[in-house]
């Protein structure tokens, strides 16, 4: 069994400012890291690092399918729903894990931008009420940044699309406008909650079977890795609460992937305390737990992604594990070398 963990945003980015002499230790990641086989990779988002693992394009189709939509043929787009604040004179996008939103007023507000756009075979499903779709009758947002990667940051900070970033932006106003009034989003202030005024357009590109099957099992909550493995054939299964739990359940070889997403949230909105919290878990219930789990030898290997600004993929064995000369440094180092 050679276990992957796919790990975003395990680096801090701003590493360098923090006090070196009482940095956050993580001893069990820290060894697996210090005595592996390093590789430094190229930075990448998560959604870019999956699609590139499964020799693919166009995140939208693959996640449609995991959502339980139809990848009919045509051009498919991530409509997700967002809250766009002002702040200083610029825009912030905020995404669905920072407010609630009912099944019923994503039918609604769906419903009412398929009235606007029909005339232009401009059509939305709203098949998670934090996740909407939308196909299109033209290539458009092939390469948009994913909302995950552009959320708490002011609008125009990060790359947008490449050479339709004119239309996604046109497309972009006209929704805000059409969803600026809506009765929901008026109930919705006048109850306190933030308004739904906004998409973010991504993903852009037609559906069609990823080239590769790297894993033979994949376990995540996010529907862009699971639309991928469900199209390559491979097993999708939910995340257990921790390693221990996997252990108990894990197949016996061949290669298995295990989402560990909980890191992206708290550092896109700047949260770095519950970050650090969130990170601290994934030592005590992942990490340490997998690397002894390494040196009974119930596992054979163990492959971690760093995925991000810092992008490092590690290979650690049990035979690595007994190189002790080879000395654990604290986390934010290997980001350096």
């Amino acid at each position: 069994m050679n276990v992957h963990l796919a790990v975003p945003d395990l680096f801090r980015p701003d590493r360098d400012a923090r006090d070196p002499a009482a940095p956050q230790r993580l001893p069990a990641l820290e060894t697996i890291v210090a005595r592996g086989r390093r590789a430094r990779g190229a930075a990448a988002s998560f959604e870019q690092w999956l699609l590139e693992t499964w020799r693919t394009a166009g995140a939208a189709p693959h996640a449609l399918v995991a959502d339980g939509g139809a990848a009919r043929a045509g051009w498919w787009l991530r409509a997700d729903p967002v809250s766009l604040r002002v702040s200083r004179e610029t825009v912030v996008p905020f995404d669905a894990s920072t407010f609630a939103l009912t099944r019923a007023e994503a039918d609604a507000l769906a419903a009412h931008l398929n009235r606007h756009f029909a005339d232009r075979d401009i059509v939305f499903e709203a098949l998670q009420p934090e996740r909407w779709y939308v196909r299109a009758p033209e290539p458009l947002g092939r390469d948009a940044v994913p909302l995950a990667a552009a959320r708490g940051t002011p609008i125009g900070v990060r790359p947008g699309a490449g050479g339709d970033e004119a239309r996604l932006q046109a497309l972009l106003t006209e929704i805000q406008m059409v969803l600026h009034d809506h009765p929901v989003n008026e109930a919705r202030e006048q109850a306190g909650a933030p308004p739904v005024n906004g998409v973010w357009l991504w993903g852009g590109g037609r559906h069609a079977p990823p080239a590769a099957r790297p894993f033979r099992r994949v376990r995540t909550h996010d529907p862009l890795a699971a639309g991928l493995a469900l199209g390559s054939g491979a097993a999708v299964l939910p995340v257990p609460e921790d390693a221990s739990r996997w252990l108990r359940s894990a197949g016996e070889n061949g290669a298995e992937l295990i989402v560990l997403d909980g890191l992206r949230a708290p550092l896109a909105y700047g949260d770095l305390a519950a970050w650090g919290e969130r990170r601290a878990a994934l030592e005590r219930d992942w990490f340490a737990p997998l690397a002894e789990a390494l040196r009974e030898q119930r596992i054979g290997m163990i492959t971690l992604h760093a995925i991000g600004p810092e992008a490092l993929r590690v290979e650690t064995t049990r035979q690595d594990l007994r190189y002790f000369w080879r000395r654990a440094r604290p986390l934010e180092t290997y980001a350096r070398a």
